[in-house]
């Protein structure tokens, strides 16, 4: 039994997501459940009446090849439905949906959320499409993550306008000067920077994520209110700081319009 499947399952159900479909059990000729398990649990612990399709006297040799196909992720739906970029749009998606309702501190690398919450999430947000676009600047620095803070951004400017160019100047190297945190950001994650106390997290962890997200959020305050750094900020518990807006003093090196407020 898988208590990660079992769990979202029983949060679709409690939502009212759950549907009934093909998919339901299936028992041998002897009345033993032999698929669904992760159903019933599931149900058990929602404590609610669903209907179910059912196949029984299901000879029992036949379940070695039950559930051998691939998996439908939300990447493969939101695929099917027409969205460029299907992978990236539903990981940023996922990100968001945590961000605005899981404390840092419970985040998790599967945290179960399914299609129908990221499509509220999309129909909230349908200018994350341009983030996830726009939002992966430099190699080594989780998508996901990047595209948050530059969607973030483009909330705390009313537009895409600066975070589009800030993130286009991260991708190239161009135009910045020697102590600008756009140019640290970029040298430490290129390797060319070291940072202070301690080192980077292990790729592909919710650790690595959420420094990637203290570190641009921190490069790009530090750039709207003209912090020049020479070394990259160390990710420690505080945290991941509010995105600001631009100030008058300012590092960005292309002219901007002054607009919106701090997220």
């Amino acid at each position: 039994m898988d208590d990660r499947k079992i769990e979202e399952w029983a949060g679709a159900m409690t939502r009212g997501e759950w549907r009934t479909t093909h998919q339901g059990l299936a028992m041998d000729q002897l009345g033993m459940l032999y698929d669904g398990q992760h159903r019933i649990a599931a149900q058990i612990i929602v404590g609610i009446t669903l209907r179910y399709s059912v196949a029984r006297g299901i000879q029992g040799d036949t379940f070695t090849v039950v559930d051998r196909g691939k998996m439908r992720s939300s990447s493969y739906t939101f695929a099917a439905e027409g969205e460029k970029d299907a992978f990236n749009l539903s990981a940023a998606l996922r990100l968001l949906w945590m961000w605005e309702n899981v404390p840092l501190e419970k985040w998790k690398n599967r945290h179960p959320v399914s299609d129908d919450q990221l499509r509220t999430v999309l129909e909230r947000h349908p200018g994350i499409r341009n983030s996830v676009r726009r939002g992966k600047p430099v190699p080594k620095a989780s998508a996901r993550a990047t595209t948050l803070i530059h969607y973030l951004a483009t909330q705390a400017c009313g537009s895409p306008e600066v975070p589009d160019q800030w993130y286009a100047q991260l991708g190239s190297g161009e135009n910045f000067q020697r102590r600008d945190p756009g140019l640290v950001l970029r040298n430490y994650f290129l390797g060319g920077d070291a940072i202070e106390r301690g080192s980077r997290a292990p790729i592909r962890s919710m650790q690595s994520v959420i420094q990637v997200l203290f570190l641009f959020a921190t490069a790009w305050n530090n750039t709207c209110t003209g912090q020049q750094r020479s070394i990259v900020k160390a990710y420690g518990s505080h945290g991941v700081p509010a995105v600001k807006v631009p100030g008058r003093k300012h590092l960005f090196r292309f002219s901007i319009e002054s607009s919106g407020s701090a997220a």
